[in-house]
């Protein structure tokens, strides 16, 4: 990697009501998952912007929420010079309605 940066992390989850019921703390909830296959592209770590756009629509549907109510993404990225701009395209055409 190019920064130099490097680690890992790990998430435990388990059903809201399991958590609520071992009173467990709750610092977020998923509210919607959705899996694409990126659609035509030119190769693995060129992403179709379409479908990436598509795909985050999807989600917020099934999860009934405002984009304008989210603050913070946890994007992939490629970590390519082509594929990192297109991925941001096709964030930015998902949002680009609610602006």
């Amino acid at each position: 990697m190019a920064s130099g940066w490097r680690g890992i992390g790990a998430l435990f989850l388990k059903p809201l009501d399991q958590a609520i019921r071992d009173k467990d703390n709750i610092y977020g909830v998923i509210k919607s998952t959705v899996v694409n296959h990126g659609g035509r592209a030119s190769g693995y770590t060129i992403p179709n912007p379409k479908a990436q756009t598509n795909l985050i629509l999807s989600a917020l549907e099934k999860a009934n929420i405002d984009a304008r109510s989210i603050s913070y993404i946890e994007a992939h990225g490629t970590g390519t010079e082509l594929g990192d701009p297109i991925e941001i395209s096709g964030l930015s055409s998902a949002f680009k309605p609610t602006l």
